[in-house]
């Protein structure tokens, strides 16, 4: 099977090429979980011989994905538990300025996703910050993006902070017979936070300002009033313009929902 070759490549090597392209292809074009695609692909090669058993298995056994997977479990006990959010609660405070908010959020995230998972750390934070933003009128993109590098660049802090570092730490160790310490990269993870973190401050008034649909809907039905005209109403049999609703002071009439169920938009003034 191995002297076999086409192009250059064995077989071997043209059913890795196709197994990876089809994996880039499902992540990119379809809905597909990704635990359920890379299984797949682990399947496939295994079926066809191009990893033996042995190898498609180890990963299983390596302390570094058993280690990621109890720390879910302790993720999930700070949560349910409410420690996560008393700790969020009292973190961020109350700052004056868009400098002072960008700070005192980036700092608890990095020091919470150096030992928690970054995807956790994420999702407990981007409702709070919504909130947040909304309490110290800051437009949420201001605040989400800073919280999206925080979280990475303090996942590099400790060898737990990310699992490409417990990774590594497992190669280094199978390569060297050296067992890396759980600080092992703090200081270089510090630098590039610190770094990270001024570049924040720096480049603030880049980063744009955006708002959810759900957010503009908010503020449109805040300012959107719906009145009910009776029968006996002076305006009952005239137009618009004859009303006086087409100088409404401070608004303007956007609909009008007749008795029929006829509705009318936009609202022209000789209606």
């Amino acid at each position: 099977m191995e002297s076999i070759l086409f192009l250059g490549f064995t077989l071997n090597a043209w059913i890795v090429i196709v197994t990876v392209l089809l994996v880039f292809i499902l992540m990119l074009c379809t809905k597909l979980p990704t635990d359920f695609v890379f299984l797949g692909a682990m399947t496939v090669l295994m079926v066809t011989g191009t990893l033996p058993v042995n190898e498609v298995l180890a990963g299983f056994s390596s302390s570094s994905v058993v280690l990621v997977g109890a720390l879910f479990v302790v993720i999930a006990g700070l949560v349910h538990t409410g420690t996560m959010q008393w700790i969020v609660k009292y973190a961020l405070g109350t700052p004056k300025s868009l400098k002072m908010a960008i700070l005192q959020l980036m700092v608890p995230v990095a020091v919470l996703s150096s030992f928690l998972s970054n995807t956790t750390v994420v999702a407990i934070f981007i409702k709070v910050v919504k909130i947040w933003s909304k309490k110290l009128n800051i437009a949420p993109s201001k605040l989400l993006i800073p919280l999206s590098y925080a979280s990475g660049m303090g996942g590099i802090c400790t060898l737990i902070g990310t699992p490409p570092n417990l990774l590594i730490s497992g190669f280094y160790t199978e390569q060297t017979g050296i067992q890396l310490s759980i600080f092992t990269p703090t200081l270089v993870g510090l630098f590039c936070l610190a770094v990270g973190i001024l570049s924040m401050i720096a480049m603030q008034k880049m980063v744009p300002v955006r708002k959810s649909p759900e957010d503009a809907l908010e503020e449109t039905n805040d300012y959107t009033v719906e009145l009910l005209v009776p029968s006996s109403a002076e305006c009952i049999g005239k137009t618009v313009k004859e009303a006086g609703l087409d100088e409404v002071e401070g608004g303007h009439l956007i609909e009008i929902i007749r008795f029929d169920k006829e509705i009318i938009s936009p609202v022209n003034e000789d209606e």
